[in-house]
């Protein structure tokens, strides 16, 4: 038997997940990156980084605006070596282990809401979408999280709809 028929539970989470809008990408495991021999990956993280990823970060690390400052200021051949140093903060200094990526849908043609009018489908497609940067300790507090912002996103784009 597969891993998500042994854990229906996860099985129906991603499904939840799946329902509102939206989906992992990306996924970096803290504390197996290599100071010194960081990921191209993790290097474009840090580049395609925008504002509201960069203050939701900060509220997940305290700090991290600062980091992020210091990488804009950064020359590129002194890239190299502040993640060195990045990363090596991280190791000692970061709660979670895990970086993950949830993508947001942004071509919502509908949204379905229940009786309490929370959002429990849509109609769309995946042709546009929003990367949210969380910090976690778990895949099912990544899930729980990635169906917060997915319902979020439903709601902001109900509203757009209906106004």
């Amino acid at each position: 038997m597969s891993y998500l028929t042994n854990n229906p539970t996860l099985a129906d989470s991603i499904e939840s997940l799946h329902s509102v809008a939206a989906n992992f990408g990306k996924v970096f495991y803290l504390p197996v990156l290599d100071p010194h021999n960081v990921q191209d990956d993790f290097i474009e993280f840090f580049d395609d980084l925008d504002d509201y990823n960069v203050e939701s970060l900060n509220e997940q690390y305290a700090g991290f605006q600062e980091i992020a400052d210091s990488y804009e200021k950064c020359s590129r051949n002194d890239r190299r070596d502040f993640f060195c140093e990045f990363i090596s903060e991280l190791h000692q200094k970061c709660e979670f282990p895990m970086l993950v990526e949830v993508r947001l849908c942004q071509t919502i043609l509908s949204v379905t809401l229940d009786k309490n009018q929370e959002p429990v489908g849509f109609g769309g497609a995946w042709n546009s979408y929003h990367s949210n940067w969380i910090l976690v300790e778990n895949w099912e507090q990544a899930i729980e999280k990635g169906i917060t912002l997915g319902k979020q996103n439903l709601l902001e784009h109900h509203k757009l709809k209906t106004a």
